[in-house]
């Protein structure tokens, strides 16, 4: 018994004499092999037993001066408006609309060419006064009496598309002066071209120029019948002049021909004639604004 257990601890000792030994460095070669563990650090040049786990910069875009330009970053849409420029008030003159047309038409190929009174049908939306040898547009454009400007005037005739001539609508449309408003009327001597009316381009003051002789001739007394329904009317117009609007229904033929400023008011007002009287009147201070109808006018030649 005392023999066996000799031989135990015999036997441990030489066990921990191998196997445990003095402290090792890593480099002990008594038969128990080092555990290496790899660690990567990082570095960069250890590119060849350990690649390094690179972190790629970003890419910078840059303009052409070679400043980097900002990605990344959300875009500001709600920039502040700069309101430390001043404003340019400067306003450019309406000269009223280009005269260049150049949309074709269709030539008239059947009409009756009727004249009365003077005034041709040229069947192309023009009538002729054979008179005067001025043409006018049959289908005017209607206004306020009040509130009209002269740019506004000029661009309805500049922009006219009246007549036909060799396919093309004819130039050269103008605002008509009270003048040849005046050409229109018949069978009031008065208010007729030369008559004893004295409103003309040349004498626009209503103050002194709208006297009792531009009057008219009283209702139902013009040359021109007009039938409207079961109702007959005469007028000192001819009926065949149309409103855009309003057709054969109107009262008022206007001109380009405004009084300067009167003594009772500031605004500028445009002289007309009423078809149904014959009367040539200006609108008053303060008289409610009614619709009058202008009808470009042009050379025949």
């Amino acid at each position: 018994m005392k023999r066996t257990s000799a031989i135990l601890i015999l036997l441990t000792a030489v066990a921990v004499g191998l196997g445990c030994g003095t402290e090792s460095d890593g480099d002990d070669n008594g038969g128990f092999p080092d555990i290496v563990i790899s660690v990567d650090y990082g570095d960069q040049n250890d590119t060849v037993n350990h690649p390094d786990n690179q972190v790629l910069p970003d890419q910078v875009i840059v303009d052409d001066f070679g400043n980097p330009i900002d990605t990344n970053q959300p875009k500001d849409t709600n920039q502040p408006k700069d309101t430390t420029q001043p404003k340019d008030n400067s306003v450019v003159p309406d000269e009223g609309g280009t005269d260049t047309n150049v949309d074709t038409c269709v030539e008239p190929t059947s009409c009756a060419f009727e004249t009365i009174e003077g005034f041709r049908d040229n069947c192309d939306g023009t009538l002729t006064d054979t008179t005067t040898g001025l043409m006018w547009q049959q289908v005017g454009g209607d206004h306020q009496l009040s509130s009209p400007n002269d740019n506004l005037l000029k661009r309805q005739c500049n922009t006219a598309k009246s007549g036909c001539d060799n396919g093309f609508f004819l130039t050269g449309w103008r605002v008509p002066t009270i003048d040849e408003v005046r050409t229109l009327v018949r069978g009031c001597p008065a208010v007729e071209d030369g008559g004893s009316c004295p409103v003309l381009e040349s004498c626009f003051n209503a103050d002194n120029c709208l006297t009792a002789a531009c009057g008219g001739c009283g209702t139902g007394n013009g040359p021109f019948e007009f039938v409207d329904g079961t109702d007959t009317y005469y007028r000192y117009i001819d009926p065949r002049f149309l409103s855009g609007e309003n057709g054969t229904v109107y009262s008022t033929v206007m001109s380009g021909t405004n009084t300067n400023k009167t003594t009772l008011d500031s605004n500028l007002r445009f002289f007309y004639i009423l078809n149904y009287s014959g009367k040539l009147d200006v609108l008053k201070p303060a008289q409610p604004s009614s619709e009058g109808v202008m009808f470009c006018v042009r050379d025949a030649g």
